[in-house]
């Protein structure tokens, strides 16, 4: 189904935009910085390969959710609260399950072919 893939999509891309754009923060440290743009990317090239249709587009969403819910269960075992971390980890088991559920058969976009293009000869 491709409303699952175009979610899954959206989902991705959303949360690395997210995270890229978390990183103006003033009371991150330079390696929460470093961890967030890594993430930021894999999660918005993950989207873009799963929106292409590309084979290793499925693969990178899945891991950018799994790395996100390790993220959270880290960010737990070192003290924060549950409620913070699980601001990390509900979306990351989301974008896992979008990611595993989707198919990538084709193009998400349905491109139209029409007849009349210059190889056609005109009927006489």
């Amino acid at each position: 189904m491709k409303i699952i893939r175009w979610s899954a999509v959206i989902a991705s891309g959303f949360l690395g935009l997210l995270l890229l754009f978390s990183i103006t923060e003033n009371d991150t440290t330079t390696e929460s910085r470093f961890v967030r743009v890594i993430l930021g990317v894999i999660g918005i090239a993950g989207a873009f390969g799963l929106f292409r249709a590309e084979r290793w587009g499925k693969p990178v969403v899945i891991v950018f959710g799994l790395l996100l819910v390790v993220l959270g269960v880290v960010s737990i075992t070192i003290g924060q609260t549950a409620a913070a971390a699980a601001v990390v980890i509900v979306p990351g088991l989301v974008v896992t399950l979008l990611g595993a559920l989707s198919e990538t058969n084709g193009p998400l976009r349905r491109f139209s072919r029409t007849t009349g293009g210059v190889g056609d000869a005109p009927a006489s």
